[in-house]
């Protein structure tokens, strides 16, 4: 079961704005980013049948946080810092776990929770994902 944080309500470590929730996101280690990298690739490859009507946009936010994750454990891409990158994992964990707030398996109030934790995570951020994207797509050119 996913924590959520006394000060500000929302699962612990997404919340930048948060000072409990920016301390919790510091601790996130090397090891849990590129463990939970490794599932959310399996969870975004493989989606749980719940998760199929799912709108576009929140797989495109999905994919683009994971992939920034995956850039800076390279080294190839480090214009964030780590606290950035650290809330991204925590909410990434927090929509790969099944047991949460709500259990995902209550499609589609499951996911709501879910929704609502990348939604939060990627406008707080949005900035910095803007920016790897654009990094992203003039390397890919």
């Amino acid at each position: 079961m996913i924590e959520r944080c006394e000060r500000c309500g929302e699962p612990r470590g997404v919340n930048p704005v948060c000072p409990d929730c920016r301390e919790t996101a510091q601790r996130v280690s090397r090891d849990e980013a590129e463990e939970t990298t490794a599932k959310a690739e399996g969870f975004m490859d493989s989606p749980p049948w719940y998760t199929r009507m799912v709108h576009q946009s929140f797989w495109r936010q999905l994919r683009l946080m994971n992939s920034m994750i995956r850039a800076y454990l390279k080294g190839e891409y480090r214009e964030v810092p780590w606290s950035v990158i650290a809330s991204v994992v925590v909410a990434i964990a927090y929509v790969i776990c099944p047991a949460d707030l709500i259990p995902d398996v209550l499609f589609p109030f499951g996911f709501l929770d879910d929704a609502a934790v990348v939604s939060l995570v990627f406008r707080s951020f949005e900035h910095e994902l803007d920016e790897y994207a654009q990094n992203a797509a003039m390397e890919a050119a």
